[in-house]
């Protein structure tokens, strides 16, 4: 299992135990967009640890798009995912389950040891490794929407917890609590 898949499953066992409500609807949608975002965008093309060495000297850009992902799956901020995880966090203390978020926060901990472990062969290690990253147009571009997405939904979250109320009133849940707007 990778413990990229915590947030997701947090977020689905979140939504279980506040079945039928807004929050739990709103925390799982969100949850599920960003774990399958950032899930494709760190997985996708280079699949082994040691594949990253030398990232930042054959491709710079990359290498710090890439560690920039990395910090929001740990849930540090500025970031989209510090704010899907304080999101969830709070649904899980307000609804009472205070034991599931600290667990969801010592996982977000361990977590980022692997996030952490990924950065030090962009990073630190110099001999290059792996294929030689490919670089296109339309690459860079999804790259930049992707940095741009990351840091903007950290910084200013409302229109997506504004969408994914609007995704919860549709499918019929009740009222969301005025902390979590």
């Amino acid at each position: 299992q990778k413990p990229v898949t915590t947030l997701a499953r947090t977020s689905t066992s979140n939504f279980k135990l506040r079945k039928g409500t807004k929050v739990g609807l709103k925390v799982t949608l969100h949850g599920a967009r960003m774990w399958a975002f950032f899930d494709r965008l760190v997985t996708l093309a280079i699949p082994r640890v040691k594949d990253f060495r030398g990232l930042s000297l054959r491709n710079p850009f990359g290498a710090y798009g890439l560690l920039l992902f990395m910090l929001s799956l740990g849930g540090i901020p500025p970031t989209a995912g510090f704010m899907g995880k304080f999101w969830l966090f709070s649904a899980a203390i307000e609804s009472g389950y205070v034991w599931l978020a600290v667990i969801g926060v010592l996982n977000s901990a361990v977590s980022l040891y692997y996030y952490i472990r990924v950065v030090v062969y962009m990073m630190l290690k110099n001999e290059p490794s792996g294929r030689e990253p490919h670089q296109s147009p339309s690459l860079a571009f999804a790259m930049v929407v992707a940095v741009v997405a990351t840091l903007l939904l950290g910084v200013y979250p409302q229109p997506l917890f504004e969408f994914a109320e609007a995704s919860a009133q549709t499918l019929g849940a009740s009222t969301v609590p005025q902390m979590l707007r």
